[in-house]
């Protein structure tokens, strides 16, 4: 409708006519009804409360028309909010304030009636259906008039009464406080703050007081009440409720509690709640607080405000339980989220390079990134150069797809520091459609670092299982069932990772004996959980014989055995190393036994062999006693022969090595060896050529070979061929003979053959297979000391009826030096020189004074170390050469050689010994030292005296 102008207006104006109607009764029921209806309108849908006045005022008045116009923000114009009737094509419209009825009753702010008002505004289009008569009611808000409501008569019949006008007001009204609920929502909803500004409008509502105040007090969804401030003195000690709203039972749980105090209701309740309420009461200061009553179990947020009169309160709250335990449990899981170790990162997959939109505080302290460095990226800048790839498409086909995934990907922290990073990625879904993805990232580089250091202990076992021969099992002691580690079915020799056998089948594996014994430990171990540590001969499934060491451990569980444990060591290896320890200990213990034997016998036999060669030397050889005394001279020899073996099987004799040709110094010993064996036995010699030099003591090795030839000799009885032949060998390590260079000299015979069990003893010494004073079982236990003391080995091989051979491995030398051979004179060598000789043997201490004095010597004697030194110390004149025994009661040679040099510095040094073994090494001798071996004869005495004497060894 277009905008017009008013000229004439009193010539409209009826209203004096109106009051000067009769007027029907009251219907206030209908009234009643009416106001109800606008109530009901407000509560389920505020934004139609003019419609519904339209249509109410319309019915109560019998109009055919009514309306409301409601002033524009402009002030210029009304605009039709609303219009019932006849009239409802017009609504929206507007038309000018200066030229409607409805400016007119504005500006009056009082009801006013007008007749056929279009006769004197000119509208610009005829009034369809006319208007007769029109009654305008001025409609308020915020105590001021901002529209009307009218209804309007289309037809002369119908006229209006003051009660028209009287209901007419009744509405506008009431429905004026409503309005102002509906435009206060539209504000609050505008502003995004509609809480709070609901509040300030029904706070108004409130204030405004009687019917209206009453709809809008139980409209709303908050409690709302009005108490009486009760004090005591100037300090509020309870109060009283005066009005309460529908909500309010919902909002406390309290029923009927209008005339009642809150001490009846909630006894307990907080002082501080009576202190709000009085300094908002005494100082008319409104006050908005969230607090929690603990009696109630509930949380408010609440607004308290001064009401007109007295000490009472307006409040207005609202149950804020849930939110709060929502905000406690979101501050609950922030904390947590704070507080793990793992880091939480939110992206979303709806922008483009699916960015970081969150990341926690554990996301920080994992990467070092703080998060406004990263947010808005992508997280591949936690990639490197040593990032697989192949895991990095894991997760990007678990995004594409939009599934979860769990990887461990190697990621870099700000700083560059590499970590493995464990990325577990779950989808967000809305709606059907993944809208972001949530992502946990821990550190675990620490475990994977354990990881692999198990990985390497549990290698590093299986290594040590393989190299020590140690496997572990187990069973059920209910059903047998075992259960074998990879090294158990090797020892078995059995391929791993097939069944194991169970424990019946396996104690079959333990032969005689041993089987007996194992299976009473089983049956302890299961029946009394008694461990056993055994070892036991063994047949493998191939049927090879071993030795193992066998361990049991139960486990017992409430007083009852529920698994066997144990390990199973092939010790086959060990144990025979052990046998050839207990060998060696065994020939060791003889070998001192021997020494000790040889040292005393030497001692005698110097005596006798000296004294028959001086009384021989004395006598005429035709002379009847000298063919007895040459006899007891050549058993003498017999005698020290059989004490250097003694001594070479004990490596206890001092020897003379030199680098030796093992060809020439075999061939050498062929004449003798051809007289040895007798005519029956054919001498084979197969000499390899460029055998590597040795070095040994050429005697040594002549007296290896004779023992040797005369043990095959005597396994050949019926004759039958001897082979001696030499080779080079090099050892690569065989678990007998260390690894090294060797020159082997065999010696091979076509005899009878050792069974194994006298192969096993075959060094032992005075362990013979030959009848009574046929062999005094020495002549092998010499071979092997001889070739042990020069660093080599013995290896034998032999068959019954098929012969037997002995190979002799001496280590090559690099040294081209050769011993120089001593070779005797034909008198004795004489001189004039003062010889002091230390010996504790009285015997021989005066042969050698007999020798060295008819030699033209001065000699010096002492019993022992003490001795030697006072005579040394007693003699005014030089000592030229100390002979001195090794071992000695008290101080040994070595310390009387120094105690004399220190009082006779000219002094030289000559060592004589029956024996040598570690007591004389201790005492200083060694092949570089001046040495005589007892016995020794009156010649060799007087030679080695005069060549150290001369300078010479």
């Amino acid at each position: 409708m277009n905008v017009i102008t008013t000229t004439n207006l009193s010539a409209v104006l009826t209203t004096a006519e109106l009051s000067r109607r009769p007027s029907r009764p009251p219907d206030h029921f209908a009234e009643a009804r009416a106001l109800s209806e606008l109530a009901k309108t407000l509560a389920d849908d505020p934004r139609g409360l003019l419609r519904r006045l339209s249509e109410l005022a319309k019915e109560l008045c019998g109009a055919e028309s009514a309306g409301v116009s409601i002033l524009e923000p402009s002030g210029d114009t009304f605009r039709w909010h609303a219009i019932a009737g006849d009239f409802a094509p017009n609504i929206g419209g507007t038309i000018a304030r200066d030229a409607s009825p409805c400016g007119v009753v504005l500006e009056r702010d009082s009801a006013l009636m007008f007749s056929y008002p279009e006769r004197h505004f000119p509208y610009p289009n005829a009034v369809e259906p006319p208007i007769v008569e029109s009654v305008l009611i001025p409609f308020h808000s915020g105590g001021k008039p901002v529209g009307t409501v009218w209804v309007i008569a289309h037809s002369p019949e119908r006229r209006f009464d003051p009660e028209d006008a009287r209901l007419l007001g009744s509405l506008s009204r009431f429905a004026a406080a409503a309005w102002q609920t509906v435009t206060a929502l539209d504000a609050a909803e505008a502003a995004k703050a509609e809480s709070d500004r609901r509040v300030e409008e029904r706070t108004a509502e409130v204030r405004a007081g009687e019917e209206k105040y009453r709809v809008l007090f139980n409209s709303i969804d908050e409690g709302f009440c009005i108490i009486d401030v009760l004090f005591d003195g100037e300090v509020a000690v309870d109060y009283r409720f005066v009005e309460v709203n529908a909500a309010f039972a919902d909002q406390t749980g309290f029923r009927n509690a209008v005339g009642k105090r809150i001490r009846e209701l909630a006894p307990a309740l907080e002082a501080h709640w009576f202190e709000v309420y009085g300094r908002v009461a005494k100082t008319c200061e409104s006050v908005r607080f969230e607090s929690r009553a603990k009696e109630l179990g509930r949380w408010y947020d609440v607004y308290a405000f001064k009401v007109d009169g007295g000490a009472h309160v307006g409040v207005l709250f609202r149950d804020v339980t849930e939110r709060k335990r929502s905000e406690e449990e979101l501050r609950l899981r922030e904390r947590a989220i704070r507080a793990a170790s793992q880091g939480l990162v939110i992206t979303d997959v709806g922008r483009p390079d699916n960015p970081l939109i969150y990341v926690s505080a554990g996301f920080e302290r994992v990467t070092g990134y703080p998060a406004a460095e990263v947010l808005g990226r992508n997280c591949r800048f936690l990639q490197g150069p040593d990032s697989d790839p192949a895991t990095v498409f894991v997760l990007r086909e678990a995004i594409r797809a939009s599934r979860a995934a769990t990887v461990e990907l190697l990621n870099y922290r700000k700083d560059g520091t590499p970590f493995w990073n464990e990325v577990s990625l779950s989808p967000v879904v809305e709606a059907g459609r993944v809208t972001h993805f949530v992502g946990v990232i821990t550190d675990v580089t620490d475990r994977r670092r354990i990881i692999e250091r198990l990985r390497d202990q549990e290698e590093l076992l299986r290594e040590t299982a393989q190299m020590t021969h140690v496997g572990g099992w187990s069973f059920d002691p209910s059903t047998g069932a075992s259960d074998w580690t990879e090294e158990t079915f090797l020892i078995h020799n059995l391929a791993p990772g097939g069944t194991a056998e169970n424990m019946g089948q396996g104690l079959t594996r333990f032969p005689g004996d041993d089987g007996k014994r194992i299976a009473e430990a089983v049956r302890a171990a299961c029946e009394r959980g008694t461990p056993y540590d055994l070892e036991l001969d063994f047949v493998a499934a191939d049927g090879q014989k071993k030795r193992v060491r066998a361990i049991c451990r139960p486990v017992v569980a409430e007083g009852k055995v529920v698994r066997v444990r144990g390990s199973l060591q092939d010790v086959t290896a060990r144990h025979a190393l052990e046998e050839r320890l207990r060998r060696s200990q065994k020939m060791e213990a003889f070998g001192q036994l021997a020494g000790g034997v040889a040292h005393d016998f030497n001692n005698m036999l110097q005596v006798i062999n000296g004294y028959a060669e001086l009384a021989i030397d004395r006598l005429a050889a035709e002379h009847e006693v000298s063919g007895l005394l040459r006899e007891i001279g050549r058993a003498g020899e017999r005698s020290a022969t059989l004490t250097r073996q003694l001594l070479a099987f004990a490596r206890q004799e001092i020897v003379a090595p030199r680098v030796l040709d093992v060809n020439a110094a075999a061939w050498d010993t062929t004449g003798m060896l051809r007289r040895l064996i007798g005519e029956n036995i054919r001498l084979v010699t197969d000499f390899g050529s460029g055998v590597w030099p040795v070095l040994a003591d050429p005697g040594q090795l002549e007296q290896v070979l004779i023992n040797l030839a005369v043990n095959a000799r005597d396994a050949m009885p019926d004759g039958g061929a001897l082979t001696i032949s030499s080779r080079n060998e090099t050892v690569t390590g065989d678990g007998e003979v260390p690894p090294g260079q060797y020159a082997v000299l065999s010696v091979a015979d076509t005899g009878t053959g050792m069974p194994p069990e006298v192969q096993t003893r075959v060094f032992e010494p005075f362990f013979t297979t030959k009848g009574v004073g046929k062999g005094t079982g020495l002549g092998l236990a010499t071979v092997y000391g001889i070739v042990q003391q020069a660093g080599g080995h013995v290896r034998v091989r032999s068959k019954m009826n098929e012969g037997s051979t002995f190979e002799v491995l001496l280590p090559r030398t690099n040294d081209p030096k050769a011993a120089t051979a001593t070779k005797s004179g034909g008198k004795l060598p004489r001189g004039t020189e003062t010889v002091l000789v230390v010996e504790d043997e009285t015997a021989v201490r005066g042969l050698v004074k007999l020798v060295l004095s008819g030699c033209g010597y001065k000699v010096l004697v002492a019993g022992d170390g003490v001795a030697a030194e006072r005579v040394a110390a007693e003699h005014a004149g030089p000592i030229h050469l100390v002979l001195s025994d090794v071992v000695m009661p008290g101080a040994g040679g070595r310390a009387v050689a120094a105690g004399v040099s220190a009082k006779h510095p000219e002094a030289r040094v000559v060592f004589m010994s029956g024996y040598t073994d570690d007591a004389v090494v201790r005492h200083g001798v060694s092949a570089e030292v001046p040495f005589l071996q007892k016995p020794f004869t009156p010649e060799v005495l007087a030679t080695k005296v005069r060549q150290v004497l001369d300078g010479s060894r």
